[in-house]
């Protein structure tokens, strides 16, 4: 996703001296990005992994689905496994070592972008598997919170391998969470285009969305489809984004209509980047620039309703 950059012009004519903020590597830090930034741990570690997963595969051109193993009973772990471009070693020291390092903050053919997702599993869990099949190398390393709450990575091995470009990141999972994983993935991969293939629990059911009027770039749910309730979302590549942001004080650019429309089950469909997210990408921005592209999308929505009404006399 390609992200905002604002530029200011700034008078120092009379200025004598400037000091640059920085952020302090400690172990308070990385704990407030890895863990205390997700409100839902086990979905922000789904969430971010398959988005993750989707992009290495739009990167390569890959068209079969990515696979995801749910923990069980007999196999208490949670592992994903991509088939894309794979992750060179330099990359994955860099990438799962560096907070806000990404590849896909230029671009909104990506759905990532903030350098972040790949850390999530720090949300759930103190230490985590990465395997990246890179050109016929297949590597191991462990990401692990060490010495002085630290995350850190560390490669045990590496062996030649015949497989295909990747990468996987497992997990153990506690028992108690076994079924919150399948009920959450069944949710958080429901507006994707390509679903992974799953297997180690039952409980994994991706039901469809059921719509009871389809307009193409936005559609309304059935009241009793597997979504989430009756609030108006954005999607922006597979993710939902529930639209629940005040207008009220933007009066002069909406109408009854309009706010009608955020309390009602509308699936509005937008290409990413169209309107920015926050870092855990649980919601929107709600920025002077996502605030008018909400509105000028309702007001085309309802300009079409209006005129499909009239049309029908």
């Amino acid at each position: 996703m390609q992200l905002l950059n604002t530029k200011h012009t700034v008078e120092t004519a009379n200025i004598t001296e400037i000091g640059n903020f920085n952020i302090a590597a400690n172990s308070q830090s990385f704990r407030i990005l890895s863990d205390n930034l997700y409100s839902d741990k086990v979905t922000a570690v789904l969430r971010e992994l398959s988005c993750n997963a989707l992009d290495s595969h739009k990167q390569a051109g890959q068209t079969r689905p990515y696979e995801i193993h749910l923990p069980s009973v007999f196999e208490p772990t949670f592992s994903i496994r991509d088939f894309g471009v794979g992750l060179s070693h330099e990359n994955v020291m860099n990438l799962f070592s560096t907070y806000f390092s990404s590849t896909k903050s230029g671009s909104n053919d990506l759905i990532g972008g903030f350098g972040l997702g790949s850390k999530t599993p720090f949300s759930y869990t103190d230490s985590f598997t990465v395997i990246s099949c890179f050109n016929g190398i297949k590597s191991t390393y462990n990401a692990f919170i060490g010495a002085n709450d630290f995350p850190q990575i560390a490669k045990l091995c590496e062996e030649p391998t015949t497989e295909g470009n990747g990468v996987e990141i497992e997990f153990a999972v506690k028992q108690n969470d076994f079924n919150e994983f399948a009920d959450k993935l069944s949710r958080v991969v429901r507006y994707f285009d390509i679903k992974p293939i799953v297997n180690g629990n039952s409980r994994y059911n991706p039901k469809d969305i059921d719509y009871s009027l389809d307009k193409g770039f936005w559609k309304i749910r059935k009241s009793h489809s597997y979504s989430s309730g009756r609030s108006c979302n954005i999607i922006m590549g597979g993710v939902a984004y529930p639209v629940n942001f005040d207008l009220s004080g933007h009066a002069a650019k909406q109408t009854k209509f309009i706010q009608e429309i955020l309390n009602s089950p509308f699936d509005i469909f937008a290409e990413v980047g169209s309107v920015s997210v926050n870092p855990s990408r649980e919601a929107l921005n709600y920025r002077e620039n996502d605030i008018k592209y909400i509105i000028d999308v309702l007001s085309k929505i309802e300009k079409q309703i209006t005129e499909e009404v009239k049309n029908s006399y």
